[in-house]
């Protein structure tokens, strides 16, 4: 059996409910609102819309509604083979708590775990993604917003880890304190938006060291895998104690 085959395709069964992890956005196009999913996960093809009247549908996804107890709600001359299909359309995007969308997030975290590189995917959406118009982007943000005084000399930057869309004013006021330095390694600490969904994880391991490069648009930022091997080297097989993973 194929991940595609574990799509939802039952009448009387209930339907999966929503994923509670994904955001669904009222916003206006054209005179007209739309529901805008948002998934921060990454399991999603793509980000997209659907009319807002499929609010009043969503609401009957609570786990416990099957397509033909659906078909008793609805006034409107609708069949049961249309809101299987709409089902079915959701669960593809991987939007639905079913069977599918746990195997397809398995196959797409094996497959990010085999890979030695981490692909972009806030690109098109955050900020541009050609590298010219991302450098006309950047430069006009630096150009127009508050910045900070340059210094001479930095051990250390605190930038906040925020979406472009909404905190570029913060960005330019951390990262323009240090445009004329040219450091030999960049250090990066971030910390996870998704740690409390791995509880078990986190708690036993909770520094977790990349040793992938970065897609981005202006080309491949490549991991200093020398460093990470002597790391590596001195925790000696000892990551438990020190409560580190390399991935």
């Amino acid at each position: 059996m194929t991940v595609k085959d574990k799509i939802f395709k039952s009448y009387t069964d209930p339907i999966p409910p929503l994923r509670y992890d994904v955001q669904i956005i009222p916003i206006k196009q054209n005179g007209e609102t739309f529901l805008y999913f948002q998934d921060q996960m990454g399991y999603t093809s793509s980000d997209f819309a659907v009319p807002h009247s499929a609010q009043s549908l969503f609401s009957l996804f609570d786990g416990s509604r099957s397509v033909e107890d659906i078909l008793e709600f609805s006034d409107e001359k609708i069949t049961k083979e249309q809101v299987l299909e709409y089902v079915q359309f959701l669960d593809e995007k991987a939007l639905l708590h079913s069977s599918y969308f746990k195997a397809h997030a398995e196959m797409k975290e094996s497959n990010y775990e085999e890979f030695g590189v981490h692909e972009n995917i806030t690109a098109g959406l955050s900020y541009p993604d050609d590298a010219e118009e991302l450098e006309h982007f950047l430069n006009e943000a630096f150009e127009k917003l508050p910045a900070s005084e340059p210094v001479e000399s930095a051990k250390a930057l605190y930038a906040p880890h925020i979406d472009y869309r909404v905190g570029l004013n913060s960005y330019i006021k951390a990262f323009s304190s240090i445009k004329n330095l040219k450091p030999k390694r960049v250090i990066i600490l971030a910390t996870s938006h998704y740690s409390g969904l791995y509880p078990d994880l986190y708690e036993e391991h909770p520094f977790v060291i990349s040793n992938k490069d970065y897609e981005m648009v202006n080309g491949r930022v490549k991991a200093d895998r020398k460093a990470i091997q002597k790391i590596e080297d001195q925790i000696n097989n000892d990551e438990i104690s020190y409560g580190v993973t390399f991935q």
